[in-house]
């Protein structure tokens, strides 16, 4: 699809043009970061070629319309995703304490969590700050053998997933609660795996799979 012709397919809300970049097309069509487009019907391009990644950080925008990666940043569709903005910021409060507890979990690996609205179905995804080099960007300049200074990305949360508010109601019972670091880990490791990364450490993470489906299975 041509940039011409996305913009004639815009809808007439739509403000900018979307983007995916990833090593495969099967791999962008998986994103959990496209649920939301595909909830509200938005096209959203993949870029799959390596070169794709390197051109459209020279275009910047095309017809006035800037092209906007849905895997960095914050998203806001304006008036495409009204109501989730507005649930977004009631979730904000309920699960602040929470997303405190995660962070400080994780803070090795990611520099803020946050409420999304760019999930539906998914508990969590990875995203890179505004200003920092996306995962996909960041894979082909090491892959080129060059250096890149290593980022944290945000982990942003589904506030209305049932793994989200099991672990809410778990921390509002006991703030200590040992198995929420599991779930935090777990949470970020699958988040990886399902934007096509390596976890870190991938015995520690079958470990902790299979912990947690021992004990589901011993109910």
């Amino acid at each position: 699809v041509s940039l011409k012709t996305y913009v004639e397919r815009m809808r007439p809300d739509q403000k900018e043009i979307y983007y995916i970049s990833g090593d495969n097309r099967e791999i962008v069509e998986k994103s959990p970061h496209l649920e939301i487009f595909k909830a509200k019907s938005i096209e959203v391009l993949y870029l799959v070629d390596p070169i794709d990644e390197f051109i459209i950080h020279d275009i910047y925008n095309y017809e006035g319309k800037q092209l906007k990666s849905i895997t960095q940043g914050d998203l806001d569709l304006g008036e495409l995703d009204k109501e989730e903005q507005t649930a977004k910021k009631k979730a904000e409060s309920k699960f602040k304490k929470l997303s405190e507890r995660i962070k400080n979990i994780l803070s090795d690996s990611v520099k803020e969590v946050r409420i999304t609205t760019r999930l539906k179905d998914s508990p969590a995804c990875l995203v890179a700050d505004e200003k920092d080099m996306g995962a996909h960007m960041e894979k082909l300049m090491k892959a080129m053998g060059q250096e890149v200074p290593q980022s944290k990305r945000i982990l942003e949360i589904n506030a209305e997933h049932p793994i989200l508010q099991n672990m809410n109601a778990r921390y509002e019972k006991d703030a200590k609660d040992p198995e929420l670091e599991e779930w935090a880990r777990l949470l970020f490791e699958q988040a990886l795996i399902a934007e096509g990364q390596m976890v870190p450490d991938p015995l520690a993470y079958s470990k902790r799979v299979n912990s947690m489906l021992e004990k589901i299975s011993s109910l």
